[in-house]
C-alpha cells in the first residue's frame, strides 16, 4: 500500500503533514507495510532523543532519510512527558517509524533507505548503528 493510504488507514494526517507526505510519496513510489501490530509506546522525550540519534548515525554515514526535521519538532512542541506511540514501517528500499499521540493524529514520520535489507531491528534500538550491527551479526542477519 503507497505511503499516505497506509497512513490513512488507522491515523488522522494534519494539514501541515499532507503536502510533505505526498512529495516523499512521489519521490517513493513504493508499498509500505507496518512491521509491528501493536504500537510501541513512550513519552516524547525519549523518542525525541532517540530519532536524534538515528538521524546522526544516519549523516555519519552518509545515508539517505526524510522526515527527521517536521517530526522533531513536533516532539520538540509536546510536553516531555507526554505518551507518545510509535509503528516501524517498511517497503522493499525503506524502514523507518511512524509516530503518533493517543488520539491516532500523526506527529510524523522518519524513515531511512536500507542498506542491508536482511537486517533486523533490535525490539530494544537504541538508534545506534553499533548496536543494529551487534544484534544482527549475532543472529547472522546479513
Amino acid at each position: 500500500m503507497k505511503l499516505v493510504s497506509l497512513l490513512k488507514n488507522n491515523l488522522t494526517i494534519p494539514e501541515v503533514l499532507k503536502n510533505e507526505l505526498s512529495i516523499l510519496e512521489r519521490q517513493i513510489p513504493e508499498n509500505f507495510t507496518y512491521r509491528n501490530t501493536t504500537p510501541l509506546s513512550d513519552i516524547a522525550v525519549n523518542f525525541q532523543k532517540t530519532i536524534e540519534l538515528q538521524k546522526e548515525s544516519a549523516d555519519r554515514r552518509n545515508h539517505l532519510t526524510f522526515g527527521f526535521d517536521a517530526l522533531n519538532n513536533a516532539l520538540l512542541e509536546l510536553e516531555q512527558k507526554q505518551p507518545v506511540f510509535m509503528n516501524m514501517i517498511e517497503s522493499e528500499n525503506w524502514g523507518g517509524r511512524v509516530y503518533f499521540n493517543d488520539e491516532y493524529i500523526l506527529l510524523g514520520i522518519f524513515i531511512g533507505k536500507k542498506h542491508n535489507k536482511n537486517w533486523e531491528t533490535p525490539p530494544n534500538w537504541d538508534g545506534s548503528h553499533d548496536m543494529l550491527q551487534r544484534y544482527n551479526e549475532r543472529f547472522k542477519k546479513d
